[in-house]
């Protein structure tokens, strides 16, 4: 494996998964989580005269603790379990309510903290402003929540001069399209934190009736509203995670058409209700990327779900970590009949980091890592986690449904069985790992270009290689004149490329990268067309688009060695377009998979030093005496 692409030196995003229900005491988890500083073009932005008062008063209270004067006596802060500073409270101006805190957690910096509460004109006391302070009181950032009744309903993000950074709305009214959803649409269910129904690409996916009404419900405020929008810990800092999972499911799945739900945190026996809304729609499929620990919130989800047998349920594991036959996460921990629980797997068909597992209560492991999905915000990004494990084969049983409309949930399991493999890590899931859930809309098909074959001496030693193009930028003369170069290089072993057949790929975009899942799909078709003979197996040398790999390199190799869980690979060598020193880099690749050795020499000089130079083409008779144990 040589080089690391670009791609892999950026930093993996990261996120929050809403595979549990948390519950936090005050806005101190979300600041240490997300912090403060995000900057944007200004939006106009005003605070009342009343409510600068009260910021400063706070500010002033804060100076006061920093100089010892005699203040309320503090209640101490606790984040997992471990004090992290005190909280004051404080009233002002009358009517509002402020709690101040003074962060010290061990080993940052300390800084202060303000949620500031006032009568909404419900005349509730609901929280209005927030205040980041750093260590000497001076702000930072701030934070104000707009309310139409005791409803939020903008959020505004402001600097420390009070102008506003960004606006995100929370709760707004939802647009009526034109027309009803296609008829021979399958209607999906996503119970997650809402959607951002804003987004025109979202609203594409959406499912509506004949007058454009989107089909969907806000069970956890009651009202038609299903915005993504959660604030689990507090109001200030807002989660927006269902406009992703529901941007990969209508990917993948051209036939669904998504009817959103936001999940019922303050009562969860409303789930019962939830799959009651669904059924009476006509959904057949329901995608459930969440989850607790709690087995309590989900009877009523138990209950309803064994009442409606005729109705699919894709359950996340959930990204604790561990293993939930010991560790039960509901509901994927519930016995029932027609519910899958899913989960993601990394490039080597474990579990991914974080995500969890169960050789009883998880049926099948995807590749969900570093997913293109759709943010709140409309751009594109990576995302991970089981959570888009059950988007992914939520897709999939639309797909399939939309081709047998007929079937009952029972059958529609034994058909998304059919596209898993058995896991190659059995202690993991019961039933198997699916490399590609796309691999149901695939279109792949190949384009035979040349065929060419070599003279070698008698002494050497040849294999066959067969050449596949996946993107059309590869340019045939260049890549063959490479491969020349690299046998002059590996005929210093007396091994040989004694022929050669190069094929072009048509297929979906998708398909273009090297990634495990895909690979899958790829490989199981070129070699429908060329199957593998032989004593000596032909290596398959395939030049992509990129790698999606959870580490990328320029070019990786598969051997025996490093395939034991994905077969498929064996014996195909990847190569991203622009990879330097192209000769060097292939016949490199080839020596792993002839040697079945990963491992690479200090000697810059050698070809399997870890850096390709364009000149490091030696190698030791040590060295051929391993590559041609490939031949027996």
């Amino acid at each position: 494996m040589l080089n690391q692409t670009g791609a892999a030196l950026r930093q993996k995003a990261k996120e929050f998964h809403l595979h549990r229900i948390v519950r936090c005491a005050s806005p101190i988890t979300w600041f240490l989580i997300f912090g403060l500083w995000y900057f944007q073009p200004t939006y106009a932005f005003t605070l009342s005269p009343e409510e600068h008062r009260v910021i400063a008063q706070a500010q002033t209270a804060c100076q006061k603790i920093l100089s010892d004067s005699e203040l309320p006596k503090p209640e101490p802060i606790l984040f997992r379990q471990q004090k992290v500073g005190e909280r004051y409270q404080f009233q002002f101006e009358d009517r509002f309510a402020v709690r101040l805190d003074h962060v010290r957690p061990s080993g940052q910096q300390e800084r202060f903290v303000a949620e500031i509460s006032a009568p909404t004109t419900a005349l509730r006391l609901a929280p209005v402003i927030f205040l980041g302070m750093d260590p000497t009181c001076a702000l930072q950032q701030g934070r104000y929540l707009e309310y139409q009744g005791d409803i939020a309903v903008t959020l505004d993000i402001f600097s420390a001069d009070f102008q506003s950074l960004r606006s995100e709305p929370l709760n707004p009214p939802l647009p009526i399209l034109t027309g009803a959803s296609a008829t021979q649409s399958v209607l999906v269910a996503l119970v997650d934190s809402g959607v951002n129904y804003q987004l025109p690409q979202i609203q594409l996916g959406l499912a509506r009736d004949q007058f454009g009404n989107m089909l969907g419900y806000d069970f956890w405020d009651l009202d038609s509203q299903f915005f993504d929008s959660q604030a689990p810990g507090s109001p200030f800092f807002v989660q927006r995670h269902g406009t992703r999972t529901a941007s990969i499911l209508m990917e993948e799945s051209p036939a669904a058409r998504v009817v959103s739900y936001r999940y019922p945190r303050p009562d969860m026996t409303r789930m019962k209700a939830l799959v009651t809304h669904a059924d009476s729609l006509g959904v057949r499929i329901i995608g459930m990327p969440l989850g607790s620990r709690k087995e309590s919130d989900w009877l009523a989800f138990e209950q309803a779900a064994k009442a409606n047998p005729h109705i699919l349920f894709v359950v996340s594991a959930g990204n604790n970590g561990v293993d939930i036959d010991s560790q039960p996460i509901y509901p994927a921990s519930l016995d029932i009949d027609n519910m899958v629980v899913v989960t993601s797997a990394d490039d080597f068909i474990r579990p991914a980091e974080r995500t969890n597992w169960g050789k009883r209560s998880v049926d099948f492991s995807v590749p969900a890592e570093s997913v293109q999905a759709i943010d709140f915000s409309g751009d594109f990004r990576e995302v991970s986690g089981s959570s888009y494990a059950v988007s992914r084969v939520a897709a999939l049983a639309a797909n399939i449904l939309s081709e047998d409309a007929l079937l009952s949930a029972k059958e529609l399991i034994e058909r998304i069985k059919s596209f898993a493999l058995p896991a190659g890590n059995q202690q993991y899931i019961s039933t198997g790992y699916i490399p590609d859930p796309r691999a149901f809309t695939a279109e792949v098909s190949f384009k035979f270009v040349e065929s060419t074959s070599e003279e070698m001496s008698a002494e050497s030693d040849g294999v066959d290689v067969r050449i596949l193009l996946l993107d059309e930028r590869w340019n045939v003369e260049e890549v063959q004149l490479a491969i020349s170069a690299a046998a002059k290089v590996l005929s210093t072993c007396k091994i040989a490329i004694q022929s050669r057949e190069t094929f072009k790929m048509k297929s979906d975009a998708y398909l273009k990268d090297l990634s495990v899942g895909t690979a899958h799909t790829v490989l199981s078709a070129f070699h429908k067309l060329r199957p593998v003979d032989g004593t000596a197996d032909a290596i398959t040398l395939v030049f992509a688009r990129d790698s999606r790999m959870h580490i990328q390199y320029e070019a990786e190799a598969f051997g025996e060695g490093n395939t034991r869980s994905r077969p498929w690979l064996k014996n195909s060598l990847w190569v991203a377009l622009g990879a330097r020193d192209l000769d060097v880099t292939i016949a490199h690749e080839l020596f792993h998979i002839l040697s079945n050795d990963g491992r690479h020499v200090a000697d810059s000089n050698n070809l399997m030093s870890a850096e390709t130079s364009g000149n490091n083409v030696e190698l030791t008779d040590l060295q051929c005496q391993s590559a041609r144990q490939y031949f027996g």
